[in-house]
Formats: structure tokens, sequence, C-alpha cells
């Protein structure tokens, strides 16, 4: 009964949303809230923010400003409060409410992140889908996802395939270099030293300034090490120790690799 009872509820708010700019109700009886709101968020009052966003999309839901404050209420519950539960609901409410919004686009394309990012990747995977088909993904940066899609879920092997249709297509260079990328780092994840040792080593002769190029050669060396050539790996940190951002994860590395030396370790 309760569901059912919501589900009217919802329904009815749509309804009075669609009436109300059917009958031009174009002006903005929230902007002032929302603007405040605004503040308060840059001010990183985040709380006050929030309870600002939640009385506009409550009160004034067929005014311009309802679709942006809730959209700014999941912002704020998935990156400053760390409730991925009630970004997730807020956002499912904002695509009920206002389909056809920005917004809307928005919070599908969040959605498809925080699906990935808590393992659910078949509803990450029906988002991805739904910005394709609608034409807010183009078929590169869709496949791409798909691919990923794939190595989140382990299917390697399908991956790869996805990932070498991109790499033959040579109309979207971003997408073409981070292909090659992740497909060497499939091999990788796999566990396959010397495969992912080779392709690590293509994709930095075709893309030397690849913007993951510190990352390939970190995994390499890691790739190196698990090989039984430790010194090669040491050497490989070792020039990448002063360039590399997590310096912390490199010296770590590179003492591990030392004191195993140092104990006769191979």
């Amino acid at each position: 009964m309760r569901m059912a009872a919501r589900s009217v509820a919802r329904y009815i708010a749509v309804l009075a949303i669609a009436v109300a700019l059917f009958h031009g109700c174009y002006s903005d009886p929230a902007l002032k809230d929302f603007e405040k709101a605004e503040q308060l968020l840059s001010s990183g009052d985040f709380g006050e923010a929030l309870r600002k966003y939640t009385y506009i999309a409550n009160n004034f839901q067929a005014s311009p400003s309802a679709p942006k404050s809730r959209y700014k209420m999941a912002f704020i519950y998935r990156n400053s409060l760390l409730d991925r539960k009630e970004a997730i609901e807020t956002y499912k409410t904002l695509i009920f409410l206002y389909p056809q919004s920005a917004e809307a686009v928005s919070a599908r394309k969040d959605l498809a992140k925080l699906y990935s990012e808590i393992g659910e990747y078949s509803k990450a995977l029906a988002q991805e889908q739904w910005l394709y088909k609608q034409g807010y993904l183009n078929e590169n940066q869709f496949k791409f996802m798909l691919a990923m899609h794939y190595v989140r879920t382990n299917d390697f092997k399908q991956a790869r395939i996805e990932f070498e249709s991109l790499e033959s297509n040579a109309g979207d260079k971003d997408i073409v270099q981070e292909a090659y990328f992740q497909h060497a780092s499939t091999y990788f994840l796999e566990g396959d030293s010397k495969k992912a040792i080779e392709a690590y080593d293509d994709v930095l002769s075709r893309f030397p300034t690849h913007k993951a190029a510190l990352d390939m050669k970190f995994n390499k060396a890691k790739a190196l090490e698990e090989s039984g050539k430790p010194l090669e790996a040491l050497e490989l940190l070792v020039s990448i120790r002063g360039e590399h951002p997590n310096k912390a994860v490199v010296e770590s590395s590179i003492e591990g690799i030392r004191d195993r030396l140092r104990n006769g370790g191979g």
C-alpha cells in the first residue's frame, strides 16, 4: 500500500508540473532561493545548501529551478556526504519527474558512473545504452563504455574485441589512445605479464606522450618484477619516481624490490 501511494503521489506531481508548464508558468518563483542555495554550496555549507535545494524541489515543482535543485541535491549526497544510496534515489526521482530536462541527461551519466562504482554493472550499462540510443553518446563513446563494462566484469577476451574495433578507427584520437591503453591493461589485470609488457611497449611507442604513460610504465615495472626481472623493474621505477603523481606508491615499490634483492630474492 505504501509503495502504491508513493507511486500515485509521484504521478500526481508529474501531472501538476505538466499542467503548470502547459499554461505558460515559465517565470521562476524559486530563483532567489536557488541563488541562495548556490551561494551556500559555493561557500562549502553543504548541509544548508541541501536543505535549501530540498525546499525548492518540494515546494516549487513547476519551477525551472526544481530539476536543477534535485540535481544539486544528488551532487551533494554523492560528493559531499558520500551517501551513494541517497544520491541514486535522488537521480532516479529527477529522471522520473523531469525526463525531458537537461539535468535528467546529466543524472543518467552520473548514475552510470555510480552504478559502476558499486559494482552494479548491468544497471550502469542500461544507462549508457539509453544515452547512446538518444544520441547523447556517439558510437565510439558507447563502444568504449561497453568495452569497459566487459573489463569490470572480468570478460577480458570480449573487452579486447571491443578495444581492437576502436583502435582501427582513427576518427577520435583520444578514444583510440585510451583504447590502446585499456587493451594493454587487460593483460596486466589477467596476470599475463609477458603480454602486458609487450602491449605496454607497443602503446608507448605509438603514443609516447600518452596521458597514462607513467601509469603504463609503473604497470610494466610490476609485470617485469612478476616475470622475474627485478633489476629491469627497479630501473624503470627509478626513472619515473620524480614524475609519477603517486610518489609514495612508486617509492614503496622501489624499496620493496631493493629489500628482496638485499635478502637474495630474485
